[in-house]
Protein backbone atom coordinates (compact mmCIF):
# COMPACT_ATOMS: atom_id res chain seq x y z
CA UNK A 1 0.00 0.00 0.00
CA UNK A 2 1.32 3.44 -0.87
CA UNK A 3 1.72 6.25 1.64
CA UNK A 4 -1.32 8.02 0.21
CA UNK A 5 -3.43 4.86 0.37
CA UNK A 6 -2.37 4.25 3.96
CA UNK A 7 -3.21 7.84 4.92
CA UNK A 8 -6.66 7.57 3.30
CA UNK A 9 -7.29 4.26 5.07
CA UNK A 10 -6.34 5.72 8.45
CA UNK A 11 -8.41 8.86 7.82
CA UNK A 12 -11.63 7.01 7.04
CA UNK A 13 -11.15 3.95 9.23
CA UNK A 14 -13.67 5.24 11.76
CA UNK A 15 -16.39 5.09 9.09
CA UNK A 16 -16.22 1.28 9.26
CA UNK A 17 -18.26 1.48 12.47
CA UNK A 18 -22.01 1.70 11.80
CA UNK A 19 -22.82 3.92 14.80
CA UNK A 20 -20.16 6.44 13.84
CA UNK A 21 -21.44 6.53 10.25
CA UNK A 22 -24.95 7.26 11.54
CA UNK A 23 -23.61 9.95 13.87
CA UNK A 24 -21.47 11.49 11.13
CA UNK A 25 -24.34 11.66 8.64
CA UNK A 26 -26.71 13.07 11.26
CA UNK A 27 -24.21 15.75 12.21
CA UNK A 28 -23.65 16.60 8.55
CA UNK A 29 -27.39 17.16 8.09
CA UNK A 30 -27.65 19.13 11.36
CA UNK A 31 -24.71 21.43 10.63
CA UNK A 32 -25.94 22.03 7.09
CA UNK A 33 -29.34 23.09 8.43
CA UNK A 34 -27.77 25.32 11.06
CA UNK A 35 -25.66 27.17 8.51
CA UNK A 36 -28.59 27.45 6.10
CA UNK A 37 -30.61 29.08 8.87
CA UNK A 38 -27.78 31.45 9.81
CA UNK A 39 -27.34 32.55 6.20
CA UNK A 40 -31.11 32.93 5.72
CA UNK A 41 -31.43 35.02 8.90
CA UNK A 42 -28.54 37.27 7.85
CA UNK A 43 -29.97 37.64 4.37
CA UNK A 44 -33.40 38.45 5.79
CA UNK A 45 -31.95 41.16 8.04
CA UNK A 46 -30.10 42.65 5.10
CA UNK A 47 -33.20 42.55 2.90
CA UNK A 48 -35.45 44.10 5.57
CA UNK A 49 -33.09 46.83 6.69
CA UNK A 50 -30.44 47.28 4.02
CA UNK A 51 -28.15 48.13 6.93
CA UNK A 52 -24.68 46.73 7.42
CA UNK A 53 -24.90 47.61 11.12
CA UNK A 54 -28.03 45.50 11.57
CA UNK A 55 -26.36 42.67 9.69
CA UNK A 56 -23.32 42.93 11.97
CA UNK A 57 -25.50 42.86 15.09
CA UNK A 58 -27.35 39.79 13.81
CA UNK A 59 -24.09 38.01 13.04
CA UNK A 60 -22.62 38.93 16.43
CA UNK A 61 -25.71 37.58 18.18
CA UNK A 62 -25.44 34.37 16.16
CA UNK A 63 -21.93 33.63 17.42
CA UNK A 64 -22.08 35.19 20.90
CA UNK A 65 -23.15 31.95 22.67
CA UNK A 66 -20.19 30.09 21.20
CA UNK A 67 -17.83 32.81 22.33
CA UNK A 68 -19.13 33.14 25.87
CA UNK A 69 -20.20 29.57 26.69
CA UNK A 70 -17.62 27.60 24.68
CA UNK A 71 -14.93 27.40 27.37
CA UNK A 72 -17.37 26.38 30.10
CA UNK A 73 -19.01 23.81 27.82
CA UNK A 74 -15.61 22.34 26.98
CA UNK A 75 -14.90 21.87 30.67
CA UNK A 76 -18.27 20.16 31.11
CA UNK A 77 -17.55 17.85 28.17
CA UNK A 78 -14.25 16.83 29.75
CA UNK A 79 -15.84 16.01 33.12
CA UNK A 80 -19.13 14.31 32.18
CA UNK A 81 -20.44 11.52 29.97
CA UNK A 82 -20.25 12.74 26.39
CA UNK A 83 -23.20 10.67 25.19
CA UNK A 84 -25.52 12.18 27.81
CA UNK A 85 -24.33 15.70 27.00
CA UNK A 86 -24.78 15.11 23.27
CA UNK A 87 -28.33 13.83 23.70
CA UNK A 88 -29.27 16.70 26.04
CA UNK A 89 -27.86 19.38 23.75
CA UNK A 90 -29.53 17.94 20.64
CA UNK A 91 -32.90 17.79 22.44
CA UNK A 92 -32.50 21.39 23.62
CA UNK A 93 -31.47 22.48 20.13
CA UNK A 94 -34.45 20.77 18.47
CA UNK A 95 -36.85 22.31 21.00
CA UNK A 96 -35.50 25.80 20.36
CA UNK A 97 -35.91 25.27 16.62
CA UNK A 98 -39.43 23.88 16.89
CA UNK A 99 -40.46 27.01 18.81
CA UNK A 100 -39.40 29.14 15.86
CA UNK A 101 -41.80 27.38 13.54
CA UNK A 102 -44.75 28.44 15.66
CA UNK A 103 -43.94 32.17 15.45
CA UNK A 104 -45.66 34.54 13.03
CA UNK A 105 -43.86 35.44 9.81
CA UNK A 106 -40.58 37.31 10.35
CA UNK A 107 -41.29 39.93 7.73
CA UNK A 108 -44.11 41.37 9.81
CA UNK A 109 -41.93 41.65 12.92
CA UNK A 110 -38.92 43.59 11.62
CA UNK A 111 -35.29 42.64 11.92
CA UNK A 112 -35.20 42.01 15.69
CA UNK A 113 -36.97 38.64 15.46
CA UNK A 114 -34.20 36.98 13.40
CA UNK A 115 -31.65 38.39 15.84
CA UNK A 116 -33.47 36.83 18.80
CA UNK A 117 -33.75 33.48 17.03
CA UNK A 118 -30.04 33.53 16.18
CA UNK A 119 -29.18 34.21 19.80
CA UNK A 120 -31.31 31.22 20.91
CA UNK A 121 -29.23 28.73 18.95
Amino acid sequence: MTKVGLAVHRTFHSLHTRNFRLFFLGQAVSVTGTWMQAVAAAWLVLQLTGSGVALGIETALTFAPILFIGGWAGGMADRHDKRTILIATQIAFSRSRSGERSRPAWSSCGWCTPCRSSRAS
